[in-house]
């Protein structure tokens, strides 16, 4: 996610349940960066940005692909480093479990993420 999110930066995130509890099940915004689960290894979490919701249409070489129901396209911001949706296709929203909402490490780095 460099360089928005260092490999090093310690987040906060809110928890996804109750983001969909308060502001209902579909808030997946694009340009939210999110924690979701991994497609490849539901053992391990990733860190990346919503480019397109359900419905969308995205340009991927030369195919256009249409978000299905349910999922997000998610993308790393150091697109040449990160293994997104690019390679696994679109990711269904359930895996996502939370919204980075702050930088909390390195402190003189902390700051809002929107």
């Amino acid at each position: 996610m460099e360089p928005a999110i260092r490999n090093n930066d310690i987040l906060l995130s809110s928890q996804w349940a109750i983001v969909r509890k308060n502001y209902g099940s579909d808030n997946c915004f694009r340009g939210n960066i999110v924690i979701a689960r991994s497609p490849d290894d539901p053992n391990s979490l990733i860190c990346k940005r919503i480019v397109a919701v359900e419905g969308d249409t995205i340009r991927f070489g030369f195919s256009i692909i249409t978000v299905p129901k349910g999922h997000v396209w998610l993308e790393g911001d150091n697109k040449d480093q990160s293994k997104d949706s690019r390679e696994y296709g679109s990711v269904p929203s359930g895996l996502i479990t939370g919204k980075v909402i702050y930088r909390v490490h390195p402190f003189e780095n902390a700051s809002k993420i929107e």
